[in-house]
């Protein structure tokens, strides 16, 4: 986990939410990964290991910041899932 952060390997996908109706993105959906040689692990192959790590607030505020960056310079709206524990966490 500390090379993934060290390296910067923490990435921000964002999925587009569709309108069903319309047919058109209506907003995009945050979503963390590590990139690892070419390949992508998703939450379920480093979340255990970043809450043991104690590294699952850095990755949640990368995370966070790559997508204000993103959507700062368009009109769609995002989200982006956080873990419950770190909403108590000051930050």
């Amino acid at each position: 986990m500390q090379s993934a952060i060290s390296e910067d390997k923490v990435v921000a996908f964002f999925q587009p939410i569709v309108n069903n109706k319309t047919k058109k993105i209506q907003k995009y959906e945050c979503l963390a990964r590590i990139g690892d040689n070419g390949k992508y692990l998703s939450p379920y192959k480093f979340m255990e290991a970043a809450k043991e790590t104690k590294v699952l607030s850095f990755i949640t505020k990368t995370i966070i910041k790559k997508a204000f960056k993103m959507f700062s310079e368009n009109d769609y709206e995002f989200s982006i899932n956080i873990v419950k524990v770190l909403m108590y966490h000051a930050y």
